[in-house]
């Protein structure tokens, strides 16, 4: 288990009332009474809002933009050594087989970092927000992978899916209530 608060890990085994780490209220009883509660206020969750998600979402654009003139030059390198550069054919390939490698690589890259220990993308990071479900834990690749593909619904839509973020008591977006996430502010 993690503390939605801080992100600190938190042994299964051990039933806490509060985060060992920041003191937050993490909602368990604690099995053993005789051990000492943290001193200090009960932590409240503070949801990521929209400018900071937005600015998160910057960074991890302009990171995965590098990335992908990176892959389309290696694949433009390699359909001009076969000589296929010339063939109209070999170019739509090219083109198709950077297309299918660059959704590959922005998904892996997305659902990766937000299932990992880090619970957040560089631009997440950056910022100090993380990915986690209701409960505060780390969320699995399954529902990170949920998660990037129901942003295409929250595109699609005129971006109404994002703008929900602004709106929401839980500053979820549409992608965020679908895959039952939240998006905090790490302490």
């Amino acid at each position: 288990m993690f503390c939605p608060y801080c992100g600190y890990t938190i042994d299964g085994e051990m039933k806490m009332k509060y985060c060992p780490a920041c003191g937050a209220d993490i909602g368990t009883v604690r099995t053993d009474p005789g051990t000492p509660q943290p001193v200090g206020a009960r932590a409240e969750v503070r949801y990521a809002g929209f400018w900071r998600r937005f600015a998160a979402y910057l960074i991890d654009l302009i990171l995965m933009s590098v990335a992908g003139f990176v892959i389309g030059f290696m694949v433009g390198v390699f359909v001009g050594s076969t000589g296929d550069a010339e063939d109209g054919e070999g170019l739509a390939a090219a083109n198709i087989a950077a297309s299918v490698i660059s959704v590959i690589v922005n998904w892996l890259y997305w659902a990766l970092t937000e299932c990992s220990s880090w619970q957040a993308t560089l631009g997440k990071k950056a910022l100090g927000i993380i990915v986690t479900d209701y409960e505060g834990r780390r969320i699995s690749f399954g529902r990170a992978t949920g998660r990037y593909w129901a942003k295409l619904l929250s595109a699609v839509i005129v971006l109404i899916g994002y703008f929900m973020i602004a709106f929401t008591a839980k500053k979820q977006g549409l992608h965020d209530i679908l895959s039952e996430c939240l998006v905090v502010v790490k302490r």
